[in-house]
């Protein structure tokens, strides 16, 4: 294995910026929120896929199709396993985007974003920010990497102070503006008095007129303290995503997972602050919401993990982040000897957390209800290394720039209890946080009937 040490700063951008002109640069960013960032680019291997083909991009090689799932792709390129160093948070390994409508054939597609964009990386800079160390390291498994390496030290070596860079944000729109979005609520919950489904996530996909940087509109927006944030560069888009929820984790055989089901907004008064998340915290309706969830994850679990394992160590926890209080559990289990991570993303992706109850009932709702593709909005931004380490976000509270487009969503979750405007400030208070830092508004004042 390739290791080199690297002066440590504890602005993780400093470094992406060093390697950005690089091929499908990736940020894994906890924002102070973690121990950890991660950094990769110049993949020996790219999958991208659209639809049912996948674009294979392999270093110093003609660019091939395949029409094999995508998944399975992964899973061929980590199949042998490879144990690491004691000590080493990720050293390559797979690191990507799974776009929420991946292998759903019969959509159209809306986005130059991928349904799938992974690299398949043979090195990661690795920034420890509780011991104050940044590491270089590779495990050696493409022979590019030792020509890249002299290169890497050497963009890690200096770190010029870089001209400040500017954005602008302006014209929100929304795809499901207050009368639209009251129409498909009610639809919801006739499905659900009629026995159709116990919970569907109704999204709404905000629009903006955007110039100037990403990067320096994701700067920005990290004061969210989002623990899950990544900064994904790719061909014709780029993805802002700062998440609060860890969709799947491994630390190989054992998995867990971290399902957001239930919200409220905070406020500056500590006495009302206080008041809101006790509110939350004895909610019949969100433990009920949060409940759904937690048996539809056990049951996912259940599919790829060893009989008697899968456990609810968690439920009902309070984490509360800059803009909101949120309803937290955690499902764990050990998977089956040989299932690889891919195995278990296979079983619970989509998340359920972002979905419903039952999965698919709730997804043909979705589909039928929310007027636009949903994109990389609750897909997943993920690595998997060698060794078969995992960790993964939901990816919401996230952004999808295109040319002169920010797409940003924000949904809940529908049960019999909801009622419209709870429902309706809920998506509010999501991105307020964001459009706050983005000095944009919501598209319209709340006209609920």
């Amino acid at each position: 294995m390739l290791q080199h040490s690297i002066q440590y700063f504890d602005d993780s951008s400093r470094y992406y910026q060093a390697l950005a002109s690089l091929k499908l640069p990736i940020l894994l960013n906890s924002q102070g929120a973690g121990r950890y960032d991660i950094i990769v680019a110049e993949p020996f291997m790219q999958l991208i896929t659209h639809g049912e083909q996948t674009t294979i991009t392999e270093h110093n090689a003609k660019d091939r199709l395949s029409s094999e799932p995508p998944l399975q792709l992964i899973e061929e390129m980590l199949s042998k396993r490879k144990p690491t160093q004691p000590g080493v948070l990720f050293c390559g390994g797979a690191v990507g985007l799974l776009g929420y409508d991946l292998g759903r054939l019969t959509l159209k597609k809306e986005y130059a974003c991928p349904d799938m964009v992974v690299g398949i990386f043979d090195w990661a800079l690795v920034i420890d920010h509780t011991d104050h160390t940044t590491h270089l390291y590779s495990a050696g498994m493409h022979p590019s990497t030792a020509l890249l390496w002299p290169e890497l030290i050497e963009r890690l070596s200096d770190f010029p102070p870089l001209a400040p860079q500017e954005f602008q944000v302006s014209n929100p729109s929304s795809n499901l503006p207050s009368a639209l979005y009251q129409s498909c609520f009610e639809r919801i919950k006739s499905y659900i008095s009629q026995g159709d489904c116990y919970q569907v996530n109704l999204a709404q996909r905000l629009r903006f007129d955007f110039t100037g940087s990403s990067f320096a509109a994701y700067q920005n927006l990290r004061k969210s303290r989002a623990q899950f944030a990544a900064f994904i560069k790719g061909d014709g888009f780029e993805i802002l995503s700062f998440s609060p929820e860890q969709f799947l984790q491994i630390d190989y055989p054992w998995a867990q997972t971290k399902p957001i089901k239930g919200t409220r907004p905070r406020s500056l008064d500590p006495i009302r602050d206080h008041f809101l998340r006790e509110d939350l915290v004895n909610s019949p309706k969100d433990r009920a919401e949060n409940l759904m969830i937690v048996d539809l994850l056990r049951n996912d679990f259940s599919k790829v993990c060893e009989p008697f394992s899968v456990k609810v160590p968690a439920i009902f926890e309070i984490e509360s982040l800059p803009a909101v209080h949120h309803l937290v559990s955690t499902v764990s289990g050990k998977l089956k000897p040989g299932l690889s991570p891919i195995a278990l993303l296979q079983a619970c992706f989509p998340g359920g957390s972002i979905t419903g109850a039952p999965k698919i009932r709730a997804m043909e709702i979705i589909d039928e209800v929310e007027p636009n593709q949903r994109g990389p909005y609750c897909g997943t931004i993920f690595y998997i290394g060698w060794d078969w380490h995992m960790d993964s976000n939901i990816a919401i509270r996230s952004l999808l720039r295109e040319g002169g487009s920010l797409y940003c969503w924000a949904g809940g979750g529908i049960v019999h209890d909801s009622e419209l405007k709870a429902e309706y400030q809920e998506t509010q208070d999501k991105v307020s946080l964001i459009l706050q830092m983005l000095e944009v508004g919501f598209p319209e004042p709340t006209k609920l009937g």
